[in-house]
């Protein structure tokens, strides 16, 4: 095989630290188009180790059919094993999917359900985000996301180790909703009074209640650059 030398004395390791070094460097530069956030980094990281680690074993075993050369994202070359082509491209679906995704605009826990003027400040937190992007003619997501999480609301003045009992040994699904259920009520009265669409609501999680809202004709022609 042509390239064998070539992959015979390939650093794996080596390699992989370099593009992680090239990475942070690229990124404090600005040559990427955004920071990723701590879990995409994480997750990019896991990404990159495992095609790591199966072209060691390939190149190990001596398995060298598995091997080709491939463009990365960063426009350099490196070499890469048929299961990390797999890799590669479930990762791209997985970027794709997300993309899709209504972003999240406000986001509070059922333990703020009697805080009006946080509750308050969520609708407006939405609605200045679309009133932004719409006054200034930028692009603007077809719906956002708002959620309430679940949890248990326990007594103010309990002991910190009964509470923590309490958190601990409670299941998801006993936790009263009736919080959730007035914080997506609030928020989907306040929403519609502010030309907004409510577009579905989720219920179907023990842990988490969203809704998902949408700007008006009205909304967006009222806001729109002219």
């Amino acid at each position: 095989m042509s390239n064998q030398l070539t992959v015979r004395n390939l650093s794996v390791t080596g390699c992989f630290l370099k593009k992680s070094r090239r990475s942070k460097i690229a990124m404090r530069e600005g040559k990427r188009h955004h920071i990723m956030s701590h879990k995409q980094e994480e997750r990019h990281m896991m990404k990159e180790y495992k095609k790591s680690e199966d072209l060691a074993k390939a190149i190990k075993r001596g398995d060298y059919g598995r091997i080709s050369t491939h463009t990365n994202r960063e426009g350099q070359m490196e070499l890469i094993t048929d299961k990390g082509q797999k890799i590669e491209k479930a990762e791209k679906r997985r970027e794709e999917m997300e993309k899709k995704k209504a972003p999240n605009y406000a986001s509070a826990s059922v333990r703020a359900h009697e805080d009006a003027t946080f509750l308050a400040r969520c609708v407006r937190q939405v609605v200045q985000q679309y009133e932004n992007r719409i006054s200034s003619g930028r692009p603007f997501p077809p719906q956002a996301e708002m959620t309430v999480k679940i949890e248990l609301i326990v007594p103010f003045g309990t002991p910190a180790h009964i509470e923590r009992r309490l958190i601990d040994e409670t299941p998801q699904s006993e936790i009263d909703k009736a919080p959730a259920e007035s914080i997506i009520k609030y928020w989907s009265e306040e929403m519609i009074k502010h030309d907004f669409l409510i577009k579905k609501t989720q219920k179907n999680s023990h842990r988490q209640w969203s809704i998902l809202v949408a700007p008006s004709e009205k909304f967006i022609n009222l806001h729109k650059r002219l």
